[in-house]
């Protein structure tokens, strides 16, 4: 079993930021390409309603980030309440934004939809995985790796 030993790093929120890009364009094309072989609409449509989900699943990671940054006090003494609050931030955003825009532009549904959760999903677990990190670094503590 492993240690915990103090450190001073510290979590960058362009790491979050940058991951969850990622996780929203990866969530996108992985849906479209999806849909493109099983014929769920013509190649513009796909590519359409993948676009449509990155805009809106990135303009509601950037209000999650955005509560983060302007909340956060330099002690981060309430990083783990924010990151909760961020994740919630960013999904009912989402889904607010999703729901607008998917009656407003009608997009191929199915690519849409699918894609709006599995972008969301992986967000969510970079969010985790985001928190985690940062919650253990702003204690001061992670695990030391063991050598066997």
């Amino acid at each position: 079993m492993s240690d915990l030993k103090r450190s001073n790093s510290t979590i960058s929120l362009v790491t979050l930021a940058g991951g969850s890009a990622l996780a929203i364009v990866s969530g996108a094309v992985a849906v479209g390409v999806a849909g493109s072989m099983l014929s769920w609409g013509s190649g513009a449509e796909i590519l359409r309603a993948g676009l449509l989900v990155c805009a809106v699943v990135l303009v509601a990671a950037l209000a999650a980030h955005a509560l983060i940054v302007l909340v956060l006090d330099p002690a981060r003494d309430r990083l783990a309440g924010l990151v909760v609050a961020g994740g919630m931030a960013r999904m009912l955003v989402s889904l607010l934004l999703a729901m607008v825009v998917f009656m407003m532009a009608a997009p191929e549904g199915r690519t849409f939809w699918f894609g709006f959760l599995a972008s969301g999903l992986l967000c969510l677990v970079v969010e985790t995985w985001w928190g985690m990190a940062a919650v253990r670094a702003a204690h001061g503590c992670v695990k030391e790796s063991s050598e066997t």
